[in-house]
């Protein structure tokens, strides 16, 4: 779709259905995301790890102002 953010457009579709739905709905994005952004840390370190260079740095906290704010 070339649009990175299109769960937001979603999400905007969802909450004037049900506001609980459009809720679980950006938990199950966020939970994607951050399973994604783990994954590529632990491929980058155990290919450091491999390959006997430095582990890479821990990415920083990502801020999320999707949601609620819960």
């Amino acid at each position: 779709l070339g649009d990175d953010r299109f769960y937001e457009k979603v999400a905007q579709v969802l909450m004037a259905a049900s506001p609980t739905f459009q809720e679980a709905y950006m938990t199950s994005i966020r939970v994607r995301l951050a399973e994604r952004r783990g994954r590529e840390y632990l491929e980058a370190a155990l290919n450091a790890k491999r390959g006997g260079t430095a582990e890479p740095d821990a990415p920083p906290p990502v801020e999320d102002f999707t949601g609620s704010g819960h």
